[in-house]
Protein backbone atom coordinates (compact mmCIF):
# COMPACT_ATOMS: atom_id res chain seq x y z
CA UNK A 1 0.00 0.00 0.00
CA UNK A 2 1.08 3.70 -1.40
CA UNK A 3 0.33 6.74 -0.91
CA UNK A 4 1.13 10.72 -1.19
CA UNK A 5 2.09 13.90 0.55
CA UNK A 6 1.20 17.42 -0.72
CA UNK A 7 1.69 20.75 0.39
CA UNK A 8 -1.24 22.94 1.53
CA UNK A 9 -0.65 26.56 2.43
CA UNK A 10 2.17 26.56 4.74
CA UNK A 11 1.62 23.10 5.82
CA UNK A 12 2.13 19.33 4.57
CA UNK A 13 -0.71 16.38 4.65
CA UNK A 14 -0.59 12.78 3.70
CA UNK A 15 -3.27 10.57 1.84
CA UNK A 16 -3.90 7.15 1.30
CA UNK A 17 -6.47 4.63 0.35
CA UNK A 18 -8.25 2.19 2.51
CA UNK A 19 -10.76 0.27 -0.09
CA UNK A 20 -14.68 0.77 0.53
CA UNK A 21 -16.33 1.88 3.41
CA UNK A 22 -20.07 2.03 2.75
CA UNK A 23 -19.99 1.31 -0.79
CA UNK A 24 -17.68 4.38 -1.26
CA UNK A 25 -14.14 4.71 -1.64
CA UNK A 26 -12.52 5.83 1.19
CA UNK A 27 -9.31 7.63 1.82
CA UNK A 28 -7.46 8.88 5.46
CA UNK A 29 -6.17 11.70 5.20
CA UNK A 30 -4.57 14.01 7.71
CA UNK A 31 -2.91 17.62 7.30
CA UNK A 32 -1.04 20.02 9.36
CA UNK A 33 2.67 18.79 9.38
CA UNK A 34 5.22 21.61 9.08
CA UNK A 35 7.73 19.23 6.34
CA UNK A 36 7.54 17.14 3.78
CA UNK A 37 9.43 14.88 5.69
CA UNK A 38 6.92 15.16 8.64
CA UNK A 39 4.63 13.75 6.92
CA UNK A 40 6.37 11.22 5.13
CA UNK A 41 7.20 9.45 8.40
CA UNK A 42 3.50 9.82 9.44
CA UNK A 43 2.18 8.47 5.94
CA UNK A 44 4.58 5.38 6.43
CA UNK A 45 3.65 5.01 10.11
CA UNK A 46 -0.33 5.39 9.34
CA UNK A 47 0.29 2.76 6.64
CA UNK A 48 1.84 0.14 9.07
CA UNK A 49 -0.93 0.73 11.81
CA UNK A 50 -3.21 0.10 9.30
CA UNK A 51 -2.04 -3.07 7.26
CA UNK A 52 -1.26 -4.54 10.71
CA UNK A 53 -4.61 -3.86 12.08
CA UNK A 54 -4.57 -0.60 13.52
CA UNK A 55 -7.14 1.92 13.62
CA UNK A 56 -6.39 4.49 11.58
CA UNK A 57 -10.32 5.41 10.83
CA UNK A 58 -12.94 6.37 13.53
CA UNK A 59 -14.77 3.32 13.83
CA UNK A 60 -17.90 5.10 14.29
CA UNK A 61 -17.85 5.88 10.55
CA UNK A 62 -18.58 2.25 9.36
CA UNK A 63 -21.92 1.82 8.29
CA UNK A 64 -24.84 -1.07 9.32
CA UNK A 65 -24.35 -2.54 5.58
CA UNK A 66 -20.44 -2.61 6.03
CA UNK A 67 -20.56 -3.73 9.64
CA UNK A 68 -22.80 -6.78 8.40
CA UNK A 69 -20.28 -7.56 5.62
CA UNK A 70 -18.12 -7.83 8.16
CA UNK A 71 -20.01 -9.73 10.85
CA UNK A 72 -20.97 -12.83 8.05
CA UNK A 73 -17.54 -12.60 7.02
CA UNK A 74 -15.73 -13.11 10.43
CA UNK A 75 -18.16 -14.94 12.53
CA UNK A 76 -21.24 -16.15 11.23
CA UNK A 77 -19.89 -18.10 8.17
CA UNK A 78 -16.76 -19.40 10.47
CA UNK A 79 -19.10 -20.77 13.88
CA UNK A 80 -22.32 -21.01 12.27
CA UNK A 81 -23.96 -24.10 10.01
CA UNK A 82 -24.08 -22.93 6.29
CA UNK A 83 -27.80 -23.19 6.19
CA UNK A 84 -28.05 -20.42 9.11
CA UNK A 85 -25.63 -18.34 6.93
CA UNK A 86 -28.01 -18.33 4.08
CA UNK A 87 -30.99 -17.77 6.18
CA UNK A 88 -29.18 -14.60 8.07
CA UNK A 89 -27.62 -13.49 4.35
CA UNK A 90 -31.01 -13.15 2.59
CA UNK A 91 -32.86 -11.63 5.64
CA UNK A 92 -29.78 -9.22 5.94
CA UNK A 93 -30.08 -8.53 2.52
CA UNK A 94 -33.87 -8.05 2.01
CA UNK A 95 -34.76 -6.71 4.97
CA UNK A 96 -31.96 -5.64 7.28
CA UNK A 97 -29.59 -3.81 4.55
CA UNK A 98 -32.50 -2.06 2.74
CA UNK A 99 -33.80 -0.38 5.60
CA UNK A 100 -30.95 0.43 8.17
CA UNK A 101 -27.61 -0.27 5.88
CA UNK A 102 -26.97 3.37 5.32
CA UNK A 103 -27.29 4.29 8.74
CA UNK A 104 -23.51 4.82 10.56
CA UNK A 105 -23.58 1.56 13.11
CA UNK A 106 -22.80 3.78 16.11
CA UNK A 107 -25.51 6.30 15.42
CA UNK A 108 -28.34 4.06 14.64
CA UNK A 109 -31.14 4.93 17.22
CA UNK A 110 -32.99 2.72 19.17
CA UNK A 111 -36.25 4.61 17.73
CA UNK A 112 -34.73 3.60 14.33
CA UNK A 113 -34.81 -0.13 15.05
CA UNK A 114 -38.28 0.65 16.48
CA UNK A 115 -39.78 2.17 13.21
CA UNK A 116 -38.65 -1.15 11.52
CA UNK A 117 -39.79 -3.32 14.06
CA UNK A 118 -43.14 -1.96 13.69
CA UNK A 119 -43.15 -0.92 9.90
CA UNK A 120 -42.41 -4.95 9.58
CA UNK A 121 -45.07 -5.69 11.63
CA UNK A 122 -47.61 -3.63 9.74
CA UNK A 123 -46.61 -5.32 6.38
CA UNK A 124 -47.67 -8.29 7.81
CA UNK A 125 -44.53 -10.03 9.01
CA UNK A 126 -45.48 -12.76 11.63
CA UNK A 127 -43.91 -13.20 15.12
CA UNK A 128 -41.78 -15.47 14.01
CA UNK A 129 -39.83 -13.32 11.58
CA UNK A 130 -40.22 -10.15 13.72
CA UNK A 131 -38.31 -12.29 16.17
CA UNK A 132 -35.33 -13.71 13.89
CA UNK A 133 -34.53 -10.51 12.46
CA UNK A 134 -34.13 -9.72 16.42
CA UNK A 135 -31.81 -12.25 16.43
CA UNK A 136 -29.96 -11.70 13.88
CA UNK A 137 -29.60 -7.52 15.31
CA UNK A 138 -29.11 -8.96 18.26
CA UNK A 139 -26.15 -11.19 17.96
CA UNK A 140 -24.34 -8.87 15.10
CA UNK A 141 -24.62 -5.71 17.68
CA UNK A 142 -23.03 -8.24 20.44
CA UNK A 143 -20.20 -8.86 18.55
CA UNK A 144 -19.42 -5.08 17.32
CA UNK A 145 -19.41 -4.54 21.69
CA UNK A 146 -16.67 -6.93 21.55
CA UNK A 147 -14.57 -5.68 18.65
CA UNK A 148 -15.19 -1.90 19.95
CA UNK A 149 -17.79 -0.92 17.38
CA UNK A 150 -20.40 -0.17 19.56
CA UNK A 151 -20.31 0.39 23.79
CA UNK A 152 -23.88 -1.15 24.30
CA UNK A 153 -26.60 -3.54 22.70
CA UNK A 154 -29.26 -0.84 21.23
CA UNK A 155 -31.81 -4.00 20.44
CA UNK A 156 -32.19 -5.13 23.66
CA UNK A 157 -34.55 -1.77 24.25
CA UNK A 158 -36.47 -2.30 21.87
CA UNK A 159 -40.66 -4.02 21.76
CA UNK A 160 -40.99 -6.48 19.18
CA UNK A 161 -44.86 -5.92 18.28
CA UNK A 162 -47.05 -8.84 19.31
CA UNK A 163 -48.26 -10.59 16.55
CA UNK A 164 -50.81 -13.71 15.78
CA UNK A 165 -48.41 -16.09 13.51
CA UNK A 166 -51.94 -18.35 12.99
CA UNK A 167 -52.13 -21.99 12.99
CA UNK A 168 -49.03 -24.25 11.75
CA UNK A 169 -49.40 -25.78 8.87
CA UNK A 170 -49.70 -29.41 10.08
CA UNK A 171 -51.34 -31.07 7.31
CA UNK A 172 -50.82 -35.02 7.65
CA UNK A 173 -51.85 -38.05 5.47
CA UNK A 174 -54.58 -40.11 5.58
CA UNK A 175 -54.29 -44.06 5.55
CA UNK A 176 -55.94 -44.02 2.20
CA UNK A 177 -53.46 -40.93 0.61
CA UNK A 178 -50.58 -42.93 1.96
CA UNK A 179 -51.48 -46.25 0.63
CA UNK A 180 -52.15 -44.65 -3.16
CA UNK A 181 -48.46 -42.53 -3.19
CA UNK A 182 -46.64 -46.16 -1.87
CA UNK A 183 -48.71 -47.76 -4.62
CA UNK A 184 -47.62 -44.56 -7.33
CA UNK A 185 -44.24 -44.72 -6.05
CA UNK A 186 -43.72 -48.03 -5.34
CA UNK A 187 -40.21 -50.32 -4.48
CA UNK A 188 -39.35 -50.40 -7.99
CA UNK A 189 -38.91 -46.35 -7.84
CA UNK A 190 -36.31 -44.28 -6.16
CA UNK A 191 -38.43 -42.71 -3.96
CA UNK A 192 -39.82 -45.90 -2.33
CA UNK A 193 -37.39 -45.74 0.12
CA UNK A 194 -37.16 -42.08 1.41
CA UNK A 195 -40.44 -42.14 2.10
CA UNK A 196 -41.20 -45.18 4.11
CA UNK A 197 -37.89 -43.64 6.03
CA UNK A 198 -39.88 -40.66 6.63
CA UNK A 199 -42.96 -42.09 7.05
CA UNK A 200 -41.47 -44.50 9.65
CA UNK A 201 -38.87 -42.36 11.80
CA UNK A 202 -40.31 -39.03 11.33
CA UNK A 203 -37.07 -37.71 9.77
CA UNK A 204 -36.16 -34.39 8.46
CA UNK A 205 -35.65 -34.33 4.26
CA UNK A 206 -31.82 -34.17 5.14
CA UNK A 207 -31.79 -36.62 7.56
CA UNK A 208 -33.24 -39.03 5.22
CA UNK A 209 -31.01 -38.46 2.50
CA UNK A 210 -27.66 -38.14 5.22
CA UNK A 211 -28.37 -41.93 5.87
CA UNK A 212 -25.51 -44.18 5.42
CA UNK A 213 -25.64 -48.34 6.11
CA UNK A 214 -23.48 -47.81 9.24
CA UNK A 215 -26.66 -45.71 10.59
CA UNK A 216 -28.68 -49.00 10.43
CA UNK A 217 -27.85 -51.56 13.31
CA UNK A 218 -30.68 -54.52 11.79
CA UNK A 219 -29.63 -56.57 14.90
CA UNK A 220 -30.82 -54.71 17.58
CA UNK A 221 -33.37 -52.89 14.85
CA UNK A 222 -32.28 -49.34 15.26
CA UNK A 223 -31.63 -46.39 12.91
CA UNK A 224 -29.31 -43.43 13.66
CA UNK A 225 -29.30 -40.09 12.60
CA UNK A 226 -25.62 -38.93 13.29
CA UNK A 227 -25.59 -36.15 9.78
CA UNK A 228 -27.48 -34.44 7.38
CA UNK A 229 -27.20 -34.05 3.66
CA UNK A 230 -26.60 -30.14 2.40
CA UNK A 231 -25.42 -28.35 -0.42
CA UNK A 232 -22.85 -26.10 0.44
CA UNK A 233 -21.44 -24.12 -2.68
CA UNK A 234 -22.82 -25.86 -5.67
CA UNK A 235 -22.02 -29.78 -3.96
CA UNK A 236 -23.58 -31.76 -1.57
CA UNK A 237 -21.64 -32.37 1.69
CA UNK A 238 -22.52 -34.17 4.76
CA UNK A 239 -22.98 -32.20 7.66
CA UNK A 240 -24.12 -32.18 11.50
CA UNK A 241 -27.64 -32.32 12.21
CA UNK A 242 -30.05 -29.29 13.13
CA UNK A 243 -29.60 -29.41 16.65
CA UNK A 244 -27.71 -31.74 19.44
CA UNK A 245 -31.10 -33.56 20.11
CA UNK A 246 -31.18 -34.03 16.52
CA UNK A 247 -28.42 -36.79 16.83
CA UNK A 248 -30.59 -39.50 18.00
CA UNK A 249 -31.25 -43.27 17.62
CA UNK A 250 -34.72 -44.99 17.14
CA UNK A 251 -36.40 -48.08 17.11
CA UNK A 252 -37.63 -49.23 13.85
CA UNK A 253 -40.71 -50.84 12.66
CA UNK A 254 -40.14 -54.33 11.89
CA UNK A 255 -41.88 -53.15 8.05
CA UNK A 256 -38.91 -50.42 7.50
CA UNK A 257 -36.52 -53.29 8.71
CA UNK A 258 -37.69 -55.58 5.91
CA UNK A 259 -37.80 -52.84 3.20
CA UNK A 260 -34.06 -51.61 3.85
CA UNK A 261 -33.06 -55.26 4.00
CA UNK A 262 -34.62 -55.55 0.43
CA UNK A 263 -33.04 -52.36 -0.53
CA UNK A 264 -29.68 -53.28 0.52
CA UNK A 265 -29.75 -56.23 -1.35
CA UNK A 266 -31.17 -54.75 -4.49
CA UNK A 267 -28.05 -51.70 -4.02
CA UNK A 268 -26.17 -54.54 -4.49
CA UNK A 269 -26.67 -56.28 -7.62
CA UNK A 270 -27.27 -52.73 -9.08
CA UNK A 271 -23.46 -52.16 -8.44
CA UNK A 272 -23.06 -55.64 -10.24
CA UNK A 273 -25.22 -54.53 -13.08
CA UNK A 274 -23.74 -51.42 -13.25
CA UNK A 275 -20.40 -51.83 -12.90
CA UNK A 276 -17.83 -48.62 -13.31
CA UNK A 277 -20.63 -46.97 -14.41
CA UNK A 278 -22.07 -47.16 -10.67
CA UNK A 279 -22.05 -44.00 -8.29
CA UNK A 280 -19.97 -45.83 -5.41
CA UNK A 281 -20.85 -44.59 -1.96
CA UNK A 282 -22.61 -46.39 1.69
CA UNK A 283 -25.65 -43.90 1.51
CA UNK A 284 -29.07 -45.63 1.67
CA UNK A 285 -31.42 -43.42 -0.65
CA UNK A 286 -29.68 -43.61 -3.95
CA UNK A 287 -30.70 -43.70 -7.52
CA UNK A 288 -30.52 -47.16 -9.54
CA UNK A 289 -27.27 -45.92 -10.59
CA UNK A 290 -25.84 -44.90 -7.08
CA UNK A 291 -26.70 -41.46 -7.80
CA UNK A 292 -27.25 -39.45 -4.15
CA UNK A 293 -30.91 -38.39 -3.66
CA UNK A 294 -30.69 -34.94 -2.39
CA UNK A 295 -33.55 -32.91 -1.11
CA UNK A 296 -33.77 -30.99 -4.23
CA UNK A 297 -34.63 -34.36 -5.73
CA UNK A 298 -37.95 -34.43 -2.88
CA UNK A 299 -39.52 -31.27 -5.28
CA UNK A 300 -39.96 -33.59 -8.15
CA UNK A 301 -41.78 -36.28 -6.10
CA UNK A 302 -43.94 -33.82 -4.34
CA UNK A 303 -44.95 -31.83 -8.35
CA UNK A 304 -45.30 -35.52 -9.11
CA UNK A 305 -47.76 -36.14 -6.29
CA UNK A 306 -49.37 -33.04 -6.30
CA UNK A 307 -50.34 -33.29 -9.87
CA UNK A 308 -50.30 -36.83 -10.80
CA UNK A 309 -52.02 -38.17 -7.92
CA UNK A 310 -53.76 -34.59 -6.57
CA UNK A 311 -53.04 -34.92 -3.48
CA UNK A 312 -51.86 -32.41 -1.65
CA UNK A 313 -47.76 -33.27 -0.42
CA UNK A 314 -44.87 -31.83 0.96
CA UNK A 315 -42.25 -33.89 2.07
CA UNK A 316 -42.05 -32.54 5.95
CA UNK A 317 -45.61 -33.77 5.94
CA UNK A 318 -44.40 -37.15 6.32
CA UNK A 319 -42.85 -36.12 9.64
CA UNK A 320 -45.87 -34.48 10.60
CA UNK A 321 -48.23 -37.75 9.56
CA UNK A 322 -45.48 -39.79 12.04
CA UNK A 323 -45.44 -37.91 14.86
CA UNK A 324 -50.04 -37.23 14.56
CA UNK A 325 -50.20 -41.07 14.29
CA UNK A 326 -48.12 -41.82 17.48
CA UNK A 327 -50.53 -39.26 19.21
CA UNK A 328 -53.12 -40.34 17.88
CA UNK A 329 -52.39 -43.95 19.17
CA UNK A 330 -51.85 -42.75 22.96
CA UNK A 331 -47.58 -42.68 23.01
CA UNK A 332 -46.29 -40.14 25.42
CA UNK A 333 -45.32 -36.86 23.98
CA UNK A 334 -42.41 -37.30 25.40
CA UNK A 335 -40.96 -40.61 23.13
CA UNK A 336 -42.79 -38.53 19.80
CA UNK A 337 -40.23 -35.61 20.92
CA UNK A 338 -37.40 -38.01 21.24
CA UNK A 339 -38.27 -39.88 18.02
CA UNK A 340 -38.54 -36.21 16.53
CA UNK A 341 -35.41 -34.85 17.79
CA UNK A 342 -36.86 -31.93 19.09
CA UNK A 343 -35.07 -29.83 21.76
CA UNK A 344 -38.15 -29.12 23.98
CA UNK A 345 -41.42 -30.89 24.94
CA UNK A 346 -43.05 -28.10 24.37
CA UNK A 347 -42.44 -27.83 20.75
CA UNK A 348 -43.92 -31.09 20.32
CA UNK A 349 -47.11 -30.08 22.04
CA UNK A 350 -47.29 -26.55 20.16
CA UNK A 351 -46.77 -27.91 17.12
CA UNK A 352 -48.94 -30.93 17.35
CA UNK A 353 -51.76 -29.22 19.51
CA UNK A 354 -54.63 -30.43 17.80
CA UNK A 355 -53.79 -34.35 18.39
CA UNK A 356 -53.58 -32.94 21.98
CA UNK A 357 -56.97 -31.45 21.99
CA UNK A 358 -58.34 -34.39 20.03
CA UNK A 359 -57.10 -36.74 23.08
CA UNK A 360 -58.35 -34.21 25.75
CA UNK A 361 -62.01 -34.65 24.21
CA UNK A 362 -61.60 -38.45 24.21
CA UNK A 363 -60.08 -38.26 27.54
CA UNK A 364 -62.98 -36.65 29.20
CA UNK A 365 -65.34 -38.51 27.53
CA UNK A 366 -64.00 -41.99 28.74
CA UNK A 367 -63.87 -39.88 32.35
CA UNK A 368 -67.23 -38.97 32.12
CA UNK A 369 -68.80 -42.37 31.02
CA UNK A 370 -66.58 -43.39 34.15
CA UNK A 371 -68.17 -41.28 36.60
CA UNK A 372 -71.56 -41.74 35.32
CA UNK A 373 -70.93 -45.44 35.61
CA UNK A 374 -69.62 -45.22 39.07
CA UNK A 375 -72.53 -42.47 40.59
CA UNK A 376 -75.16 -44.44 42.16
CA UNK A 377 -78.44 -44.14 40.42
CA UNK A 378 -80.97 -41.24 41.34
Amino acid sequence: MTGTVRKRGSSWSYVFDIGKVNGNRKKVEKGGFKTKKDAQVALRTAIDEFESGGEVFNPEEISVSDYFDYWMENYVKSNLKFTTYEHYERDIRNHIRPALGNYYLNRLSIQRLQDFFTTKSREGYSANSLKGFYGILSGAFEGAIKWGYLKSNPIQRIIIPSGDDGPKDVAVLTPQEIGIILKKLNKKTSFYIPLVIALNTGMRAAEVTGLTWDNVNFTNNTIQVTKILQRKDGEWIFTTPKTKTSTRNMVMPNNLRLDLLEWKEQQRQNKQRYENHYHEGNNICTKETGELITTDSFKYLSRVINRQLKIRFYFHMLRHTHATMLLGQGIHPKIVQERLGHKKITTTLDTYSHVSMNMQTEAISAFDSYLTSALPPT
